[in-house]
C-alpha cells in the first residue's frame, strides 16, 4: 500500500529543507568571517553584525518564499478539484442535451411518418 503525504509529513519536508538552507547560510557567514580574520581585515570591513543581519533577512525571505510556494501548491490543487467538478457538471448537462435532441428528432421522424401515412390514405 502506497503511503500518501499528509499535512505533518509535508510540514516536516518543508522544515527539513528550510533548516538545511539556514545551516548552509550560517556556515557561509562563518567562512566569510574566518577568511576576513585570516586576512587581518578590521571588523568594520566585513562587519560580522551586517553579515548576521543579512543572514536573518535571507532566512526571512526564504521562509516567505516557502510559504508562498506551499500556498501556490494548495491553490493549484484547489483549481484542479474545481475543474474536475465543472467537467462532471458539463458531462451531466451534455447527457441531458443529447437525450433532448434524440427525443426531438424522434418526434420529428414520427410526425413525418404519420404525415406520409395520411397522405397515402
Amino acid at each position: 500500500m502506497q503511503r500518501t503525504l499528509n499535512d505533518t509529513s509535508i510540514l516536516h519536508i518543508i522544515r527539513s529543507i528550510f533548516t538545511s538552507i539556514c545551516i548552509g547560510m550560517k556556515i557561509e557567514t562563518w567562512r566569510i568571517t574566518r577568511a576576513a580574520r585570516r586576512a587581518r581585515l578590521p571588523p568594520e570591513e566585513y562587519a560580522p553584525e551586517s553579515l548576521e543581519s543579512l543572514d536573518i533577512i535571507g532566512k526571512g525571505l526564504l521562509a516567505f518564499n516557502i510559504m508562498i510556494s506551499v500556498a501556490d501548491a494548495i491553490l493549484n490543487v484547489y483549481n484542479i478539484v474545481k475543474t474536475v467538478e465543472r467537467y462532471k457538471k458539463n458531462i451531466e448537462i451534455f447527457a441531458k442535451a443529447r437525450q433532448q435532441y434524440k427525443d426531438f428528432y424522434q418526434h420529428l421522424y414520427d410526425a413525418s411518418v404519420q404525415y406520409n401515412e395520411k397522405l397515402g390514405n
